[in-house]
């Protein structure tokens, strides 16, 4: 896992943000990241992100704007479960 003052790798894809899910992401959110982050995702962190041991959870953390992404732009820190109907371990 990345360390906590190292910024996490991501991946763009047609103006969608991609980032691996950890712990640091959500201290993003400051030190009361509990209260204040997104309650799905601090409820993965806490409960345990991983349902597979070589899996490792995806975020869409934001929707770049664009004439592609019109419509996408309130879909940001989604957790990534599927491509295409596929599960698919990340």
């Amino acid at each position: 896992p990345p360390a906590y003052d190292e910024p996490l790798p991501y991946f763009i894809y047609a103006g969608l943000v991609f980032v691996p899910f950890v712990e640091p992401y959500l201290h993003e959110w400051g030190d009361d990241w509990q209260q204040d982050a997104p309650h799905e995702l601090v409820q993965l962190v806490l409960s345990g992100a991983q349902s597979e041991a070589a899996e490792q959870p995806v975020l869409l953390s934001r929707v770049l704007p664009s004439p592609q992404t019109a419509g996408y732009l309130t879909l940001a820190d989604r957790r990534g479960l599927s491509v295409n109907g596929e599960r698919g371990l990340h």
